[in-house]
């Protein structure tokens, strides 16, 4: 066999013809593999709906475990073990702000790496933290408990300690504070041959009462064991694992009792489970006079999660309900209320073979509840979820791969960005139809749909429909308006994601003046319309209708005939000195932001005294308009000083650069009266600023990336009035433009995307591919061809002989 390698090897390399071959067809078949298990691989990671994106509590290179919480307000305490440069400790980790945000990890004390200390924590209403855990040392091999504590909310603690307790071992303590900020502890402790629960509590932190055992223990029942403690106000709830003796069998159920003064007295044992198994592991939460407890259960011959509900304190108790589908072992559940009502139930199990955290939530009627999702990562080891109810928000900790992982639950959901290419907010249009964009939120739920509305101004409130039904599609980032009357209409929108989350609702303001506003009403105060005044100067003022939509007017006066209007004015009078004596005539007009022009409204007057003129010949003065003027009736091209942009691409379409120069143009400007310019250029759409930064009417663009980009640019420029020099700006031009760069590839990866592409076909086609690559190298090399084969078969020749 060695020969035969020894051969092959010689043979190849010798071969520069089959050495190609052999080459080509190991890159073909890697990529096809390459490309069966990309391409062919369904599998989809995604994150689960209703919660939050992960983040660790605690540093990398501390390792933890035994993890346990308590909430006070907006203080957050999670407290374990944790050992880092080979020293061991008891460590705890602070939120000041609803866990926004944890201070970094404080060690309490020094504790041995060899055993579990299985620490708890609570907070007290005044700010005390203490924290309790179980301890062997070498001078009583015995499990005991000890405590510390801090007066100042975690800045500093106190030495730790040991309360004397009559017993021969303590084990798994539970800190609580009460309402009057005294502290509780409860723990399992064994005295004459049994274990039992025992309970002590301090008013000052520093002497404890006397142990009190709060099971009372009999033949049948062998011991009290692993309590689910609630304090609620005044009330103490106990649900405890009993192991319990009925003839030959021995089973696991479970069993409750409570206090209604703080500890000072308790209620009989109650049994609430029953089963031929074992029930273990209880976990209880309260809402006013409900208790809600989850718990786990092997009659089926896996672990599985069950829950009931204990109604008026605990004085009666629901059949138990199934909370998860998985046929796989479940270890360690625990139930959390959030404030709107909604129930989580979160677990560690084995579906994946590796422990994984998994919730389900649990509406408050309890009918149609979502699925369950798993909120950590797939092959990394998690278990031992902890949880904490902020509002509607729920908290979950676990213990993953030696850190404290958290997630929150999904209750939030951000507004879509709103836009319009054809309906600038705040810029008047003619068109009577418009199209709105966004941009979607960015969501861990995905965003399942949008809920929207259109309506006039008048309309202040939004309909009367839930807000989280949503009218269109997730995918859908454009809505198309009906036909617009004249006005300042609003366009409404808010986002839902798949959590059922809706976003505050945008409301977008759209425009439109298509049409010719009514005509001005024009009065006089010096002189009576058509009558003698002996005053030479005139004032007139007018009145509109509808002004949201007006630039100003155009205004004009003539002697004898009736001119179209041609001065612009933004006020709302005009007044004229020094006028001969005769009949004038005052023209006025309305101009809205879309340069739609009013019809003309005429004032006749007459200075000292002047013909008086019979209805045929103010007949004629009007047909003169008509038809020898026809022009003073169309629409004037008004002399307001306009800007344009000058772009050197069509904006309609992509760009594909990244800097350009833009042009601005003035309109009925003398480049005396430009002072400056004024420009804004970014995704947002925006108004510059009253503030010159562009001398030159060249705008030099660049740095640009992908993406949607707005330019907006106003003139600042002088004008004389009532020679007096005044400074104006221009309204605002706003355009809207593309970039588009493409990406340059390289060509090995257009060469193997080829391939791929070749390949992703089908298998056969695959195949036919190499076929042809190989018949293709091979062609044209002629003789060589057949050289190479006669000695290919010589050194077969040689390979078969060292057989034989």
């Amino acid at each position: 066999m060695k020969n035969i390698i020894i051969n092959i090897m010689h043979f190849f390399p010798a071969m520069p013809f089959y050495k190609k071959a052999a080459w080509t067809i190991l890159i073909l078949s890697t990529l096809s593999l390459c490309y069966i298990m990309i391409f062919d691989n369904s599998r989809v990671s995604t994150l689960p709906v209703g919660w939050e994106k992960k983040y660790y509590i605690t540093p990398y290179d501390l390792n933890v475990k035994n993890i346990k919480l308590d909430r006070r307000g907006s203080i957050i305490a999670v407290v374990y073990e944790g050992e880092k440069n080979k020293s061991s400790g008891i460590y705890i980790s602070l939120s000041f702000d609803d866990g926004a945000k944890f201070l970094q990890p404080v060690k309490i004390a020094e504790i041995s790496s060899k055993t579990d200390s299985y620490p708890d924590v609570s907070v007290s209403r005044n700010g005390h933290i203490a924290a309790v855990w179980q301890k062997l040392t070498e001078a009583d091999p015995n499990s005991r408990i000890y405590y510390a504590v801090s007066a100042d909310m975690g800045a500093t603690w106190n030495e730790p300690a040991r309360f004397n307790s009559p017993t021969e071992m303590e084990l798994l303590p539970k800190a609580f504070y009460d309402e009057r900020n005294r502290l509780h502890i409860f723990y399992t402790a064994y005295k004459e041959s049994g274990f039992n629960l025992f309970h002590v509590v301090s008013e000052d932190e520093k002497s404890f009462s006397s142990p009190e055992s709060l099971v009372e223990i009999s033949a049948d029942l062998r011991g009290a064991f692993f309590p689910a403690i609630r304090m609620d106000g005044n009330d103490i709830y106990i649900v405890w694992q009993g192991k319990e003796k009925s003839g030959e069998t021995i089973s696991d159920n479970l069993y409750f009792i409570k206090s209604s003064n703080s500890g000072r007295s308790w209620t009989s044992k109650r049994l609430i489970t029953k089963s031929v198994t074992k029930d273990s592991s209880p976990f209880i939460s309260s809402y006013n006079n409900d208790i809600y407890l989850v718990y786990q259960n092997n009659e089926a011959k896996n672990w599985a999660i069950k829950l009931i509900r204990g109604t008026e304190r605990g004085n009666n108790w629901s059949e138990p309900a199934i909370v998860s589908t998985t046929n796989a072992d479940c270890y360690s559940p625990l139930i959390v209320r959030s404030e709107d009502g909604n129930l989580f139930v979160i677990w560690y199990d084995l579906r994946n073979k590796m422990p994984g955290i998994f919730a389900r939530k649990l509406p408050p009627q309890m009918q149609n509840p979502p699925a369950e999702v798993m909120l950590s990562r797939t092959g990394v080891s998690a278990k031992k979820p902890l949880a904490v109810s902020l509002g509607r928000k729920v908290m979950v900790l676990w213990e993953e791969a030696g850190r404290v992982t958290a997630k929150n639950t999904d209750v939030h959901v951000d507004p879509p960005v709103v836009y319009s290419p054809t309906h600038p907010e705040n810029v008047w249009s003619k068109a009577s139809r418009a199209i709105i964009k966004w941009t979607p939120p960015a969501d861990e739920s995905g965003i399942s749909g949008y809920a929207v509305f259109f309506k006039r101004s008048e309309d202040y409130n939004l309909p009367d429909i839930d807000p989280a039904i949503a009218n269109l599609e997730g995918n859908v980032t454009e809505y198309r308006t009906p036909e617009i009357s004249d006005g300042i209409s609003y366009f409404y929108i808010r986002a839902v994601d798949g959590a059922g989350n809706y976003s505050r609702t945008i409301r977008y303001k759209i425009q439109v003046s298509k049409n010719p506003p009514s005509m001005p009403i024009v009065k006089s105060i010096t002189h009576p319309e058509g009558k003698a005044a002996e005053s030479v100067n005139a004032a007139f003022n007018w009145s509109v209708a509808d002004a949201a939509a007006l630039k100003g007017f155009l205004y004009g006066i003539s002697k004898n005939t009736i001119i179209a209007p041609d001065k612009f004015t933004t006020e709302r009078e005009a007044k004229f000195n020094n006028l001969s004596e005769g009949r004038h005539f005052f023209s006025l007009r309305s101009v809205t932001k879309t340069n739609v022009l009013s019809p003309v409204a005429y004032y006749e007057i007459i200075v000292g005294r002047a013909e008086k003129l019979d209805p045929e010949q103010f007949r004629k003065i009007a047909q003169g308009i008509i038809e020898e003027k026809p022009q003073i009736i169309r629409p004037v091209k008004l002399k307001i000083p306009l800007i344009e942009i000058k772009f050197p691409f069509d904006i309609t379409k992509d760009f594909d650069n990244t800097s350009f120069n833009a042009e601005i143009t003035g309109i009925n400007f003398d480049n005396k009266e430009i002072i400056g310019y004024s420009f804004y250029v970014g995704k947002e759409e925006k108004q510059p600023l009253d503030r010159i930064n562009l001398k030159g009417n060249i705008i030099n663009i660049s740095g640009l990336q992908g993406g949607e980009y707005f330019l907006s640019v106003k003139c600042r420029y002088a004008q004389y009035k009532n020679r007096k020099k005044i400074y104006l700006w221009t309204e605002p031009v706003i355009s809207q433009f593309k970039v588009a760069i493409p990406v340059q590839e390289s060509p090995v990866i257009a060469f193997l995307k080829m391939i791929i592409n070749r390949l992703a076909v089908s298998i056969p086609a695959s195949a036919a591919m190499i076929v042809i690559i190989l018949s293709v190298m091979t062609i044209g090399f002629g003789a060589k061809v057949s050289f190479y084969s006669k000695l290919f078969r010589l050194k077969l020749s040689n390979v078969f002989r060292i057989f034989l």
